[in-house]
C-alpha cells in the first residue's frame, strides 16, 4: 500500500484533542491562536517550493593583435604595422594555463623579467581544473597534450623580454603543448538548481581546409573545427571541453577538492554545427555606428561555429557555493609546414588572422596560431532560484 502522508495536528498547535479529554473554550482559543500564527508564517516545508529562472550571460571577442604604426616603412604613402617585443601578439587573457609549474610562472624582477620561476612555498594548485584529458585521434601528425616543459620558443621569449625595442621581433610560437582555460565563477546566496548551459563558439568565415586562402579578408574568426592529417584524411575537432565544478566549502582555493558536476569532453564537434552551409554571398557588416575612423568596410557570410547546449541538468547547488564554469582548449607546438594550418591546432586556428591587418607580412606579422583567436565565445547558464527564500 502506498504511503499517504497526512499533516499532523501538532504542526499547527500544541493542544491535544482526542477521545477522553476535556474540550473547553480556552483550549480551543489557544489552538486557533497558534494556528493563526502558523499560517501567518508558513514554514518552507509546508508548501511546494516554487522557482524562478535566472539567466547569466557571458561572452567576449578576442582582441588579438596590436602593432606599432610606422609610416616610413611603407615609403611614406601607407602605414605599416611592425612588431615590437611583447606587444604585437595580444594578451591571451582571459585564457590561462590549466596547470601551475615553473614554466607557466614568471619572475617580474628588473633583471630576471619573464624567466621561469617557482614560489618559495611551491605551487598550491598544480592543476586548476579537473578532468581535462581527452583521446587524440590516432592519425598521423596528430599531437598529444603534455602540459609540461618550457612553453614559449626561445627566440620569442628572448625578444619579448628585450626592453630595448626590436621592430622585427620573432613570432610567438609554442615550444610545448599546454591546455588553456577561460573560467567564470558565481556565488549563490540561496540554494539553486543548475538547469542548463549554452556555449557558442562563433565564427563568421570558416577557412577552406583544402585550399587556405591568404587573401581571404572576409570575416574575422575563421576556425574550421576540423583538420586534415598527413595522408589527407579529414577529422573533426574533439579537444574542446566544458567543465562545471563547485568549490569545496572548507578549502575554496584548493582545486583538487572541487566537486565536478558536469563535463563536456572528448566529443567530435561536427554534431554541434551552426549554419554549416556557406551562403555563397558575402554581405557587408558593421561593428558599430558611427564607424571608427579606420573602418574601411567588411564582408562576411553570417554566423557559423559550434553550439554546445545541455538542458534539464537538474544539478542542486548548495547555499553559499561558488560555482566555476570553464572552457578548455589546447595550444600545440608548430611542427609541420605543409599540413600545419589546421593539423597543429586540431582545427582551432586557421593561421589567416595576420592577413586581416594592413601591410603585415610573413616576417613582422604574428603567426596567427593562437587557438583562442579563431572564434568568439558567447554563452549563458540558467539557474532556478527559490521564490521568497
Amino acid at each position: 500500500m502506498a504511503y499517504d502522508h497526512k499533516k499532523s495536528l501538532r504542526t499547527l498547535t500544541d493542544e491535544q484533542f482526542s477521545d477522553g479529554t476535556t474540550v473547553d473554550g480556552s483550549r480551543i482559543d489557544d489552538a486557533l491562536g497558534e494556528s493563526v500564527e502558523h499560517f501567518n508564517s508558513i514554514p518552507e516545508g509546508d508548501v511546494s517550493t516554487r522557482f524562478t529562472k535566472t539567466q547569466y550571460i557571458f561572452g567576449y571577442q578576442p582582441a588579438c593583435f596590436t602593432g606599432t604604426p610606422n609610416s616610413s616603412a611603407g615609403g611614406g604613402t601607407s602605414i605599416r604595422f611592425e612588431a615590437m617585443p611583447g606587444t604585437v601578439e595580444g594578451t591571451t587573457f582571459p585564457w590561462n594555463f590549466i596547470t601551475n609549474n615553473r614554466n607557466t610562472s614568471a619572475q617580474v624582477g628588473p633583471t630576471d623579467y619573464g624567466k621561469a620561476s617557482t614560489p618559495t612555498a611551491g605551487f598550491q594548485n598544480k592543476w586548476r581544473i579537473k578532468g581535462t584529458n581527452y583521446s587524440p585521434i590516432p592519425a598521423s601528425g596528430v599531437q598529444e597534450v603534455s602540459n609540461e616543459g618550457g612553453w614559449g620558443s626561445a627566440p620569442w621569449e628572448d625578444d619579448w623580454a628585450d626592453t630595448s625595442g626590436n621592430p622585427t621581433a620573432s613570432q610567438r610560437q609554442a615550444a610545448s603543448n599546454y591546455q588553456f582555460a577561460w573560467s567564470h565563477s558565481w556565488v549563490f546566496d540561496s540554494p539553486v538548481i543548475f538547469d542548463s548551459v549554452c556555449v557558442f563558439l562563433r565564427t563568421d568565415a570558416p577557412t577552406d581546409l583544402i585550399l587556405p586562402n591568404p587573401s581571404n579578408t572576409f570575416g574575422y574568426y575563421d576556425a574550421p573545427f576540423e583538420y586534415l592529417d598527413e595522408p589527407g584524411d579529414r577529422h573533426q575537432t574533439n579537444c574542446v571541453s566544458l567543465h562545471l565544478s563547485v568549490d569545496n566549502e572548507f578549502a575554496k582555493e584548493e582545486r583538487d577538492l572541487n566537486d565536478v558536476e558536469f563535463i563536456f569532453q572528448d566529443r567530435w564537434l561536427d554534431g554541434y554545427k551552426v549554419n554549416p552551409f556557406m551562403t555563397g554571398q558575402r554581405v557587408a557588416y558593421y561593428d558599430m555606428l558611427p564607424n571608427s575612423p579606420e573602418y574601411a568596410g567588411g564582408n562576411g557570410t553570417g554566423l557559423h561555429g559550434r553550439l554546445i547546449r545541455f538542458r534539464d541538468l537538474n544539478i542542486p547547488i548548495r547555499k553559499g557555493a561558488r560555482v566555476r564554469l570553464s572552457i578548455v582548449v589546447p595550444w600545440f607546438e608548430q611542427l609541420l609546414n605543409e599540413y600545419g594550418v589546421g593539423l597543429d591546432s586540431q582545427g582551432l586556428a586557421a593561421q589567416n588572422l595576420r592577413y586581416k591587418y594592413m601591410d603585415w607580412d610573413a616576417v613582422t606579422s604574428p603567426s596567427g596560431r593562437e587557438p583562442m583567436y579563431g572564434f568568439s565565445v558567447n554563452g549563458s547558464i540558467n539557474v532556478l532560484e527559490p521564490v521568497g527564500y
